[in-house]
């Protein structure tokens, strides 16, 4: 991905701030029925996931095919939105499709300068210059964003000291926020999953995950083979799983366990 209009109250810049991964967005705390997906094959042995130490370069190539292949499939199937779906409340509070898709097009757009003295004019905040910038992107007409996601594609951008793991788990968390309230199903590959949970869990921080959300808990996906931490359960499906970790409490409703209820509290 993922604090909007001169920085909201925290349950309000959630969404903004998991952004690290890629900007900045706010968070809806509404109920969505959830489209549905298949994801794999769940496993009881599931081991606390850990970030390898180093990675090989072919490790970094496919990881970058992955993101291409996510924005060329997020460009697919935002293309025939109508009007009325593009003006969807995302499950980002402040920003609609269109503008969650005009969020992911900053990287492509947007210039490391550019992107300097945007954050130099907000007095150095990361993610009020994000929404500013987002912001601008999102005056531009739908169809001519959803060009641009997929005509760039293969951008190689990272942000600064992130590996392209970054930018791919800000595809995918984004992606849900646009296809859970559109009821639009998509079955995200097992490998891409879990290469984001354990980014996103490896090394909390940072302004992805909300400070606080995952000491003394474990999460454990049902239907791929990836679980981390210790304590009372947190079980659900692996997209459901990335959304509560960054702080979407629409997906607290689709998860089971006893360590559901503190989550919850963590994430109020």
């Amino acid at each position: 991905m993922t604090t909007a209009s001169g920085r909201p109250r925290p349950d309000r810049e959630l969404c903004e701030q998991r952004d690290a991964v890629g900007g900045s967005s706010p968070r809806s705390d509404g109920d969505v029925d959830r489209p549905p997906t298949t994801t794999g094959t769940p496993s009881s042995t599931a081991e606390p996931s850990s970030w390898p130490p180093f990675r090989y370069h072919d490790d970094l190539v496919d990881t970058f095919a992955e993101i291409a292949d996510e924005r060329r499939g997020l460009a697919a199937l935002v293309s025939g939105l109508t009007g009325e779906q593009q003006a969807t409340q995302s499950l980002c509070s402040e920003w609609s499709v269109h503008d969650v898709v005009a969020h992911l097009v900053v990287p492509l757009e947007v210039s490391t300068p550019e992107f300097v003295l945007a954050v130099l004019a907000c007095r150095g905040d990361f993610d009020r210059a994000n929404v500013r910038l987002t912001r601008e992107q999102a005056r531009r007409p739908f169809g001519e964003i959803v060009e641009v996601l997929h005509r760039k594609a293969d951008s190689r951008f990272t942000p600064p000291g992130s590996g392209p793991e970054a930018p791919l788990t800000d595809l995918l968390v984004h992606g849900l926020d646009i296809r859970w309230p559109l009821g639009l199903p998509r079955d995200i590959p097992e490998e891409r999953l879990h290469k984001s949970l354990t980014f996103l869990t490896a090394a909390p921080g940072g302004g992805i995950v909300p400070k606080g959300t995952l000491g003394g808990l474990r999460f454990e996906a049902t239907d791929i083979d990836w679980a981390h931490g210790s304590g009372p359960t947190v079980s659900g499906d692996a997209e459901t799983l990335l959304l509560a970790i960054t702080g979407r409490t629409t997906a607290l409703g689709h998860l089971s366990g006893d360590g559901v209820s503190t989550l919850r509290g963590r994430l109020a």
